[in-house]
């Protein structure tokens, strides 16, 4: 589902491309095989040992970040975020997650978006990781709203979606793995 092995070898360490090509000047990654020797970041799990269980979701309108909480308010997870920009805002309140998708497919409806004249067709977009909801769908109470991935990581932290909160794919994929039906979710 990648465009290139570089695209996907950018995802697996949580980078860009253009990280990894700073970080091996001597190396061709347009013809990276089995065997070449990489130098990478270190992404090991390290966060996954963060105790407590997900009560909650707080997401910061002006700060461009999702915190995971638990039951005390202690924060166990910080993930930047994009969210609404001026034309979409994201929402105010009170909501809760609906659902978890992992590697949805989407459902490209033109009235949804501002930019888009009403006239233009739906589309049924394939699912991966260049899907415009990346590689994960957490649903939110407010229809057409949720969190999700994105296929450009390098968009993050800015107010520039359609009123999703958008995070990196690797971030959406842990936080699908923390979260379930009914874990309430808080706009501020």
């Amino acid at each position: 589902c990648y465009t290139s092995p570089l695209e996907a070898l950018a995802e697996k360490f949580h980078s860009s491309p253009r990280l990894l090509k700073q970080l091996n000047p001597g190396v061709d990654l347009t013809k990276v095989a089995a065997g070449t020797a990489l130098t990478v970041p270190n992404v090991a799990d390290s966060a996954g040992n963060a105790t407590g269980q997900v009560a909650k979701l707080i997401i910061s309108k002006t700060g461009f970040w999702t915190n995971a909480v638990d039951s005390e308010g202690r924060v166990l997870y910080h993930f930047p975020s994009t969210l609404g920009a001026g034309y979409d805002p994201s929402p105010t309140g009170d909501f809760h997650i609906t659902g978890v998708a992992q590697d949805p497919s989407f459902h490209y409806q033109p009235t949804l978006f501002a930019e888009v004249p009403d006239s233009k067709p739906t589309a049924r977009l394939p699912a991966g990781p260049n899907s415009p909801v990346g590689v994960v769908w957490m649903g939110l109470s407010k229809p057409h709203y949720g969190i999700h991935g994105t296929s450009e990581p390098e968009t993050i932290g800015y107010a520039s979606s359609h009123g999703c909160v958008r995070l990196t794919n690797w971030d959406a994929e842990r936080l699908s793995k923390l979260v379930r039906a009914g874990v309430p979710v808080v706009f501020q």
